[in-house]
C-alpha cells in the first residue's frame, strides 16, 4: 500500500502537496478514484483541489473503469445512448483499422460503439457502392483502452465524466 500511495505522489506534477492532496491521494488509493470524487462534491471540486491528476492516461482509464463497473460491471455503456452516436476510428487512431474497400465497391467502416471494463467494443459496418450502410454490423472486436490514441481515450473520457459526473 505504501508504495502505491508512493507511486501516485510521485505522479503528481506539483513540488510540494498540501495536506487536503496527500489525504486525497490515499483515499484513492485506498477507496478508488470515483469514491474519492463523490467525497470532495464533484469532479470539478476534484480538479480543483488535484489539478493535472486526468492529464496521466493510466488515470483517465481508471475512472472509466471504475464508472463502468459502478454503472453496470456486467453490461457496456454504449455511446449512442449517451451521447447520441458512436466515434468513427480511422486508420490514424490504431493500427490497422478504419475504412477498407472489399474490391467489390462495398467499404467497410469501423467504430467505437460502447466501453467495458478495460476495453472499447469496436464494431465494423459494410457499406454499399452507393455509400448505404447494411443495417446489421459486418463483425466487432474488443480494444483496450490503453491501445486507443489520446484523441479517442479523451473523447471515451470527456463523454462518460460528461454523462455520469457533471
Amino acid at each position: 500500500m505504501k508504495h502505491l500511495i508512493s507511486k501516485i505522489l510521485k505522479e503528481v506534477e506539483e513540488e510540494k502537496l498540501t495536506s487536503l492532496q496527500e489525504n486525497l491521494l490515499g483515499y484513492i488509493s485506498t477507496v478508488g478514484i470515483l469514491d474519492t470524487i463523490k467525497m470532495v462534491g464533484d469532479i470539478n471540486n476534484f480538479n480543483k483541489i488535484l489539478p493535472g491528476y486526468f492529464d496521466k492516461n493510466s488515470h483517465k482509464i481508471d475512472l472509466i473503469n471504475e464508472l463502468v463497473n459502478n454503472i453496470d460491471p456486467y453490461n457496456d455503456i454504449y455511446f449512442n445512448n449517451i451521447i447520441g452516436r458512436d466515434f468513427y476510428l480511422d486508420s490514424d487512431d490504431v493500427y490497422d483499422s478504419g475504412d477498407y474497400d472489399s474490391g467489390d465497391g462495398h467499404t467497410f467502416e469501423e467504430y467505437i460503439i460502447s466501453v467495458g471494463d478495460g476495453s472499447v467494443r469496436v464494431n465494423t459496418y459494410e457499406f454499399d457502392e452507393d455509400g448505404n450502410m447494411f443495417d446489421d454490423s459486418a463483425g466487432y472486436y474488443f480494444l483496450p483502452l490503453k491501445k486507443l490514441s489520446d484523441d479517442l481515450l479523451n473523447l471515451v473520457f470527456e463523454s462518460l465524466v460528461s454523462y455520469y459526473l457533471l
